[in-house]
């Protein structure tokens, strides 16, 4: 009875291990059977319609076109797949325009529990496409970091104001915008000067500028240039007015204005910084008064130009013995004054002193 019962029980065990083998693989032939099972594909956005399918099998390739609603533009397009135990990220690309593809997972990782395993195959895949609205707004398109705008993009119609910061002691010679080169008399321009260590001037132009946005994009541009310094060296009896600064090359109006009771008889000087200019007296400036800046100038800092005058005192009952001035200079108006024109001045003497 032992080796009966013995038997029975081997055999009990024996068919209790092959019906577990038989379940294992009717399992594997089960999973088998689910590959190629359709998955949903979910869309995710706003702003667009798509005829993207609502399902696809396991390594299907699925493209798919965005039709956007008017305003809108695509900012991006992604997919990731999702299951039960976990997801992951569906590569997709762009074969041109708002036309995408992707292809469907297939399987996903082995997920690995305290007690089973799990094998993680994807249950959906959801398809993000992100769309922003497309500005109406037209574009000020700047061409010099020197120059900032109020705005960069602004409506037909609406006041954009420019704002121009040349380099230090340089100072605006163009402004341009959509095409035309603006008036300087509807430019505001403000001057800060701060005297420096070479007895001239530091100059910071600051330039403002308005107008209306047109029905389209505005470029604006600018030119620019280098100037120096101009310093009054000495005014004897007399007022020298010179402006503060000049191009190289440019032509500056010196004027003299004397004292009461003196008169100018040209004298004057005119030199830079180490003396490689000097000119004086008719030499310096011509019958107009003007004075040409030297071509060589380089640095603002150290290229300097001096001027200086002295006026004469008058002495009223030999006033024509104290004036130098050739005859065409002369002149007799009919109030009986007479008009002495010297480098761009006039000094009247009055007709009873003559």
């Amino acid at each position: 009875m032992k080796k009966i019962y013995y038997f029975l029980l081997v055999f009990a065990v024996l068919s209790t291990q092959a019906l577990s083998v038989s379940a294992a693989v009717q399992t594997a032939t089960a999973v088998q059977e689910e590959e190629g099972d359709e998955y949903p594909i979910i869309v995710v956005g706003t702003g667009f319609t798509t005829d993207i399918l609502e399902h696809a099998k396991g390594g299907e390739t699925v493209t798919f076109t965005v039709t956007l609603y008017e305003g809108y533009q695509i900012k991006s397009v992604s997919a990731e797949w999702g299951g039960i135990y976990g997801g992951g990220n569906v590569s997709v690309t762009n074969k041109g325009g708002t036309t995408y593809q992707f292809t469907m997972p297939d399987e996903g990782e082995l997920y690995i529990g305290i007690n089973n395993e799990y094998d993680m195959d994807p249950d959906y895949v959801t398809v993000t496409i992100v769309t922003e609205q497309v500005s109406t707004a037209l574009q000020v398109i700047i061409a010099d970091s020197k120059i900032s705008t109020s705005a960069t993009s602004a409506d037909a119609g609406t006041t954009v104001t420019l704002t121009i910061r040349p380099d230090e002691n340089d100072r605006m010679t163009r402004l341009t915008v959509d095409g035309q080169n603006i008036n300087f008399a509807n430019i505001t321009a403000n001057l800060s000067e701060t005297e420096n260590d070479y007895e001239a001037y530091d100059w910071q132009y600051v330039y403002t500028y308005s107008f209306t946005m047109p029905q389209h994009n505005v470029s604006v541009s600018a030119a620019f240039e280098t100037t120096f310094g101009i310093v009054v060296e000495y005014a004897t009896n007399c007022v020298v007015e010179v402006p503060h600064r000049a191009a190289a090359g440019e032509q500056v109006a010196v004027n003299i204005i004397p004292e009461a009771g003196y008169l100018w008889t040209g004298e004057i000087t005119i030199h830079d910084s180490n003396y490689s200019l000097y000119v004086e007296d008719e030499d310096a400036i011509d019958e107009n008064g003007l004075f040409t800046m030297p071509d060589d100038l380089y640095s603002p800092e150290f290229d300097i130009i001096y001027i200086g005058a002295s006026c004469t005192a008058q002495d009223t009952p030999n006033a024509l013995d104290a004036v130098s001035v050739e005859p065409a200079a002369v002149k007799l108006i009919e109030n009986g004054n007479l008009i002495i024109r010297r480098g761009g001045n006039r000094y009247t003497l009055a007709g009873e002193a003559l």
